[in-house]
């Protein structure tokens, strides 16, 4: 599969302006787990998400360029005129480097990984995570509700 860093132009980038959007299985425990960890653990608070599953998900993945279905964290990202769009261990770096802090370390350890052996692992664990976490529930607080997608489309599709 095709990366699809420097799309311009398929990603809407309107409502990439606000900051970058992180994509996540809606269905998955362990995803969204991750997502209160980031919200947990973020410094700034301009990222937004949305479940791959959601109509505003469905739509950023079809303007990506990104094959339907993908089973991946995607990171959406704004990059001066073009849309930096990340997934497997990619997205788990942008991730990282989004928190900053001490988790730029590992950030960096893993960018020492060859891409092929991290998609590889990402995609492994991807395949087994049903059975680390069990289906749970994303309730964020209600000053966090309004940086998740809630419309039924991503208006400005450009």
């Amino acid at each position: 599969m095709p990366r699809a860093d420097g799309a311009a132009g398929e990603v809407e980038r309107t409502s990439l302006e606000q900051g970058p959007v992180l994509l996540f299985d809606g269905e998955c425990g362990v995803c969204a787990a991750s997502v209160q960890w980031v919200l947990a653990h973020e410094s700034r608070a301009d990222l937004r998400f949305a479940a791959l599953q959601s109509p505003a998900g469905r739509s950023l993945v079809k303007a990506s360029g990104l094959e339907e279905g993908i089973d991946s964290l995607l990171w959406l990202e704004q990059s001066g005129d073009s849309v930096r769009v990340d997934y497997y261990a990619d997205a788990v770096q942008a991730v990282l480097r989004y928190v900053g802090g001490r988790w730029l370390v590992l950030h960096t350890l893993f960018g020492l990984v060859p891409r092929p052996v991290r998609d590889f692992g990402y995609r492994w664990f991807a395949r087994h995570r049903r059975s680390v976490a069990a289906e749970q529930c994303l309730v964020p607080t209600p000053a966090q509700k309004a940086r998740f997608f809630a419309q039924a489309t991503t208006p400005g599709w450009g």
